[in-house]
């Protein structure tokens, strides 16, 4: 009895488990595109946990896009037509967008 007993809990401990990320995701939010209006000073800088990793002064665009809770990957397209991507994952994740604005959806 006692051997059926822990294969008892063996089984209802592993169906807990695969059941408990499943209840604890949330969903992905979709791109956000912000862009720098013509004639305006902008610039980007991002950082991991405190750590520069990124840092522009001349942004056209930039799209940043949740892949998983504290993973991004952001899309960055210079004024000179320069495009980088970036992939951004810690326990903080801090991107400052100034003078960007929000595109209107399409």
């Amino acid at each position: 009895m006692t051997d059926r007993w822990c294969a008892c809990c063996l089984v209802v401990s592993t169906l807990g488990l695969s059941f408990a990320p499943a209840m604890a995701q949330t969903p992905i939010q979709a791109p956000r595109t912000y862009e720098c209006a013509a004639n305006a000073h902008c610039s980007v800088f991002c950082q991991i946990d405190g750590e520069k990793q990124m840092q522009t002064g001349a942004p056209k665009a930039v799209t940043i896009t949740p892949i998983a809770p504290n993973n991004y990957v952001v899309e960055l397209v210079e004024q000179n037509g320069h495009i980088q991507f970036l992939y951004l994952a810690g326990a903080k994740v801090v991107c400052n967008l100034d003078g960007l604005t929000r595109k209107a959806a399409e």
